[in-house]
């Protein structure tokens, strides 16, 4: 970017940098900042807005990694990152936020990873099953709401795979279906619903086999 009128230049930072445009396009603060520290280094008020500029990055980082569990916020945030690694990767602060959403991509790619293994019907199978890669998520980002409702969802096929053997018949299978479901997450008032489902199965299948006899 060439700087023809540094006055000039410097006050479309300022403008840039008051309404939060601070990197997306050559007229956003920090490219302005960056070609006219290069014109006139050393120059005290462009270093002073450029630390305001970084400080107003790392803020809209911190927000747009915070901002939501879409894949859209996680780009926007990595784009931040971007941008901040480029120019400051060794600010404590940014190596910080880094390292935050370094472990937010990690996150989503396991939460991607489980639900491929869902759709491919692998529950809790050790490693490679949807669980697993859940509870690695969790592990790197637990507040990311995808990986309780994919928990959520592998704790409910195994209750409706549990409640599909005990109306076969089979309810050794079925009980022991159930404890799979029930070391997926903490919800007790789910297992006592669908262990009651299994119990009055049984208690339906004793009966009929007693009429039957």
């Amino acid at each position: 970017m060439r700087i023809d009128d540094p006055a000039r230049a410097r006050a479309q930072a300022r403008r840039a940098l008051a309404r939060g445009d601070l990197f997306e396009t050559a007229s956003s603060a920090i490219p302005i900042l960056l070609a006219l520290q290069k014109r006139e280094p050393g120059n005290a008020q462009d270093a002073q807005l450029l630390a305001k500029a970084q400080a107003a990055l790392l803020a809209q980082a911190w927000i747009a990694l915070a901002g939501g569990d879409d894949l859209a916020s996680l780009r926007f945030a990595q784009r931040h990152g971007s941008v901040l690694r480029a120019l400051w990767p060794e600010h404590p602060e940014v190596v910080r936020y880094l390292q935050a959403v370094d472990r937010a991509g990690q996150a989503f790619d396991e939460v991607e990873a489980g639900d491929r293994a869902l759709r491919a019907g692998l529950l809790d199978t050790p490693e490679q099953g949807a669980l697993a890669h859940y509870r690695k998520a969790q592990a790197l980002w637990p507040a990311l709401a995808r990986v309780q409702q994919g928990i959520a969802t592998v704790q409910a096929r195994l209750i409706a795979q549990a409640l599909a053997l005990a109306r076969q018949g089979d309810f050794d299978a079925a009980y022991a279906m159930l404890a799979r479901a029930q070391r997926t997450r903490d919800d007790d008032e789910v297992i006592a619903a669908a262990r009651a489902s299994i119990e009055a199965a049984r208690a339906d299948r004793i009966r009929r086999l007693g009429d039957e006899g």
